[in-house]
C-alpha cells in the first residue's frame, strides 16, 4: 500500500471513477477509500496538513443505470469525505445517469457533450473552487 499512498500524495489531481450500485459507490471504490484511513489519521489525529496551498483537486466521475432523483447523493458525499481525508480539495463532478447497457452513451449526445466539456476542464486544470455538477 505504501506505493499507492505515495502516488496519491504526489498527485495534483485525483479522479474517483465508479459505477453507482444501489445509490452508492462500488465496493471496489469503497475499499480503495477505506485503505486511506491512515491519511485521515495524519490529518485529524496527528494534525498534520499535507501540501497546503498547492491547489490539489479531486473529481468524481460516476455512472448509473437508473435516473433516480437522489441517485448520486451518497456518491458525492462519500467523495467529499474521501478527498477531505486525503487533504485534497473537491473539484467538479461528472454524473452520468441512465446508462444501463453497452452503447447507451452513444444515444445521448447531451451527455457526450457534457463529458467532452468536463474532459476539457480536466485537461486545462480549470477546476472550480467549489464542487459543481456538469
Amino acid at each position: 500500500m505504501t506505493a499507492l499512498y505515495e502516488k496519491v500524495d504526489a498527485a495534483d489531481r485525483l479522479l474517483l471513477v465508479s459505477p453507482v450500485y444501489f445509490y452508492a459507490l462500488s465496493a471496489q471504490m469503497k475499499t480503495f477509500a477505506d485503505r486511506f484511513q491512515c491519511r485521515w489519521s495524519r490529518r485529524y489525529l496527528l494534525h498534520q496538513r499535507f501540501r497546503q496551498g498547492e491547489d490539489r483537486r479531486g473529481c468524481l466521475l460516476v455512472t448509473a443505470a437508473t435516473n433516480g432523483a437522489r441517485l448520486f447523493e451518497a456518491s458525492e458525499l462519500s467523495a467529499r469525505y474521501i478527498f477531505d481525508a486525503m487533504d485534497i480539495a473537491q473539484g467538479a463532478s461528472f454524473l452520468a445517469p441512465g446508462l444501463e447497457g453497452r452503447g447507451d452513451a452513444k444515444a445521448r449526445p447531451d451527455l457526450l457533450e457534457k463529458a467532452k466539456a468536463f474532459g476539457g476542464e480536466l485537461a486545462k486544470n480549470e477546476f472550480g473552487q467549489t464542487p459543481k455538477q456538469l
